[in-house]
């Protein structure tokens, strides 16, 4: 458990962090160079060398990608103070430890020996370290940006959606017909109907809700589809972990998917659409059957590749979907959100 956490907390380095690595040292070595192989053998000056570019590296990128994001998750500000200073000073000593083995000198432990120790590994990891951590918050700076362009367009497409002229026809055409037929039956319409522009409104500015609010919302929605197609469509839901319920997920995903089954299947009374919600300890599964409807207006999937978009931007999750005899799609439950 606490390694699984660990790995949805802490982001390692990609391939332009460790090309800035490689490129910050190859750098280094013109300087590097001459202080080590000017002083020592050949043997011992590259094993000092080396040395030294392990130990700044690994110390730096347990700051950047593990110190930083856990301070950043827990919204302790004084952690990567402190932070710094302890891992500045551990460094210094694996430095002097190591290199008092590698060049067979004493160690001097005094303070004032200390205290210039830390203050150069301080110069030594600075440069390196404030590459890092610049490129890193130009990166998030650039994943909050796609974020909020994501969810916008999201939930100008979600309201739209849902505040459409046909979409307010078709549910008022309904209450009508409640109104006259079964006017109890009208009045939990409206209030079904209420509930979801009530979801939409409070939550239009939120990245993601709990899975228990969203499936309270894709209820909602589901008794309005059941009202006005009747038993065309039949959707069966499955909860088999209770703890999954408080985990999250972005907000009106269901909807986006239980939309989609209605826009390119065709369900009958006679042979309904059968539609499953399973909800499991870390994902939810939506499976239905295929009756791919003759006509269809629109085939786009913008609306799983924009849901896909905002699962990477949250959570460095990504979606499942499975098309054979049936679809599927596997939305990932997230425990925390990502942090930059």
């Amino acid at each position: 458990m606490i390694l699984k956490n660990l790995k949805q907390n802490i982001q390692p380095p990609n391939k332009s962090d460790w090309f800035i690595i490689l490129t910050y040292w190859i750098f280094s070595l013109f300087f590097l160079i001459p202080a080590y192989f000017t002083t020592e053998t050949l043997s011992v000056a590259i094993t000092a060398l080396l040395y030294n570019i392990v130990i700044d590296t690994v110390f730096v990128l347990i700051l950047i990608y593990i110190i930083l994001p856990l301070s950043l998750k827990n919204k302790k500000l004084w952690m990567p103070v402190f932070s710094v200073i302890f891992l500045l000073f551990f460094s210094m000593i694996f430095y002097r430890l190591g290199y008092g083995l590698i060049l067979h000198k004493p160690i001097n432990w005094s303070l004032l020996t200390i205290i210039g120790g830390v203050i150069s590994q301080a110069q030594s990891l600075g440069i390196l370290l404030s590459v890092l951590a610049m490129k890193k918050f130009y990166t998030s700076q650039q994943n909050i940006l796609s974020l909020e362009k994501a969810n916008a367009e999201s939930n100008l497409k979600v309201l739209s959606n849902q505040i459409a002229p046909h979409f307010l026809f078709n549910n008022l055409n309904v209450l009508q017909s409640l109104i006259e037929i079964n006017p109890a039956q009208a009045k939990e319409f409206v209030k079904h109907l209420s509930a979801i522009y009530r979801y939409l409104i409070r939550h239009k500015d939120e990245e993601v809700v709990t899975l228990q609010d969203e499936m309270t919302f894709a209820e909602d929605y589901i008794y309005l589809l059941s009202q006005r197609f009747g038993n065309a469509y039949v959707f069966k839901k499955e909860i088999k972990s209770q703890n999954a319920l408080t985990k999250l997920v972005p907000s009106c995903c269901l909807q986006v998917l239980l939309e989609n089954i209605i826009k390119h299947n065709q369900g009958n009374k006679e042979n309904p659409l059968i539609t499953s919600i399973t909800i499991n300890e870390d994902t939810i599964e939506i499976k239905n059957q295929i009756k791919e409807k003759i006509y269809q207006n629109e085939i786009s999937g913008t609306g799983l590749q924009n849901l896909s978009e905002r699962y990477q931007l949250l959570s460095n999750q990504s979606i499942t979907i499975i098309k054979n005899e049936e679809f599927a799609v596997i939305l990932p439950l997230v425990n925390q959100l990502k942090y930059y």
